[in-house]
């Protein structure tokens, strides 16, 4: 359906008598500020043009406009990671204690799995 059609019937009422047209769903917010486009880029263009107004709103129009037209730049993270050998040694290190203690422990449940598993019996 067209939208400017829509539009055109936004907020009427219909008078007692008229046919019954199906229902239309309502414009969004977003299709109605889309029907602006036109005039909201006039009214940047024209801040951007004049000669008398602020830097500011000069460049902001010029942004908006820049952004619009070709995107927002991406922002790009940079980060240096430094990674030192005897970092590396160290997490090794806890890395190897650690399966240690994993071991240890599965040997413990090998050699008396019946001391892990507690029966409750009837009590519970």
């Amino acid at each position: 359906m067209d939208t400017n059609n829509r539009l055109s019937n936004y907020g009427k009422r219909q008078a007692p008598g008229e046919d019954v047209a199906p229902a239309e769903k309502p414009l969004t917010i977003e299709e109605l500020c889309r029907l602006q486009t036109q005039r909201a880029l006039d009214i940047v263009i024209e801040i951007m043009e004049d000669p008398t107004a602020q830097k500011r709103s000069r460049l902001d129009a010029a942004l908006a406009i820049l952004d619009r037209g070709h995107g927002k730049p991406t922002i790009k993270h940079e980060q240096a990671v430094v990674i030192t050998l005897q970092d590396t040694l160290k997490q090794i290190a806890l890395k190897e204690q650690r399966y240690q203690e994993v071991i240890a422990d599965v040997e413990v449940i090998e050699e008396a799995p019946d001391a892990v598993l507690i029966d409750w019996g009837d009590s519970v």
